[in-house]
């Protein structure tokens, strides 16, 4: 009976001992089970995803450093529309964007709060190309569209991805965000087309082009020989715009009758 005594109080310390484990653990932190110092959840696998690219997570789990084999783990996605959690274990990105993935051990002697890892995926486009590498406009206001197609992982069209527009220098250059440059003055810039971490550029020059005078008279009367009068001509681009004095723009000027 004593026997049976002592090994009941032996059973009942040991269970006291497992709680005040568990009981004492930080959430933020794993927790470990008795005789066990640490556990750490490690994920090795790429988190930025091109879309379409599945791939089967590396996941080591070590317990005082040492590896734990063939660990019993589940996986949970925040969002199954951007990142699925296929039935074999496999990451699968299914949509541009970002989501969790909690990876958790699991053993009976982790009841409530099993250790987990979580980690974020971001799901991007494999490439992304533009309609043209470079274009000139030769007048201000002057536009043209440029277009820009994602692909994913697999090399197909990605449809209607959330692309960015941006200009380096919009005093040279505007861009709106359905693509459209817009000349504002001279000189070059950068157009750049932005879908997550992928960006692909478009070298854009403005350079008018003259199309025409503005002359400061119309029609001139000397009344005498010898009179002068000093016409002016100013030159302009296709859209009416001043162009800047120069060897492209300055006149040559000529008489019909110099007699």
């Amino acid at each position: 009976m004593l026997q049976h005594v002592r090994h009941l109080v032996g059973r009942i310390a040991v269970s006291a001992g497992m709680i005040g484990v568990l009981a004492t653990c930080d959430p933020s932190t794993l927790a470990s089970p008795p005789g066990i110092e640490s556990i750490s959840i490690a994920y090795g696998s790429d988190t930025v995803l091109a879309l379409g690219r599945i791939i089967t997570p590396q996941v080591d789990v070590l317990l005082d450093g040492r590896p734990l084999e063939e660990p019993r783990l589940s996986f949970r996605s925040s969002d199954s529309s951007i990142v699925e959690i296929m039935t074999d274990g496999r990451i699968n990105p299914k949509r541009l964007g970002t989501a969790s993935v909690a990876i958790t051990l699991r053993s009976s002697l982790f009841p409530a709060t099993p250790p987990t890892l979580v980690r974020r995926i971001d799901v991007v486009a494999e490439s992304i190309s533009v309609s043209t590498s470079s274009m000139t406009l030769t007048a201000i206001g002057a536009s043209a569209v440029v277009g820009a197609t994602a692909f994913d992982f697999n090399g197909m069209e990605i449809g209607s991805p959330p692309l960015r527009w941006e200009s380096s220098h919009p005093e040279t250059a505007t861009v709106s965000q359905s693509g459209i440059v817009t000349a504002r003055g001279a000189g070059i810039t950068t157009v750049r087309a932005i879908l997550g971490p992928d960006t692909a550029n478009v070298g854009v020059t403005v350079r008018q082009t003259l199309a025409s005078y503005v002359l400061s008279h119309e029609d001139i009367t000397l009344d005498a020989l010898a009179d002068t009068i000093t016409v002016t001509a100013g030159a302009r681009d296709a859209n009416g715009f001043a162009i800047p004095p120069g060897p492209q723009s300055d006149p040559v000027w000529t008489s019909r009758d110099p007699a």
